[in-house]
């Protein structure tokens, strides 16, 4: 369930004495009891797509799913940098070639038709 809000741009953050749950680093959401939180949820979860397993692109939906948020949490560092150095230089490139060969392996073959 967790993995699927996190997709969404969802969090939780317990802040004395209430519940906020935060999308894109924005309160969205405040609550009173964990028994709230957890009703909010449920109805999210509702809200949020999901394919069918039998769908011939489910697997592939999923991981650019995953690639996206990948991307928007480098997207999100990234904006908060006040200068480059070379230790973040570094960080973000190997982030970025992480990215790209997950996205590498997202490919799908395409075997030419066969012509007989």
């Amino acid at each position: 369930m967790s993995s699927e809000l996190a997709k969404a741009g969802y969090e939780w953050r317990f802040a004395t004495p209430k519940y906020e749950i935060l999308q894109n680093d924005k309160v969205i959401q405040s609550f009173q009891t964990i028994s709230q939180v957890l009703n909010w949820l449920k109805k999210i979860m509702n809200e949020i797509p999901q394919p069918d397993p039998s769908w011939d692109y489910y697997l592939t939906y999923h991981r650019l799913l995953k690639a996206k948020h990948e991307m928007d949490k480098l997207i999100h560092f990234v904006s908060n940098l006040e200068s480059a150095t070379a230790g973040l230089d570094e960080s973000i490139n190997e982030y970025l070639f992480n990215l790209t060969s997950f996205l590498e392996d997202t490919r799908i073959s395409v075997e030419p038709p066969d012509e007989s």
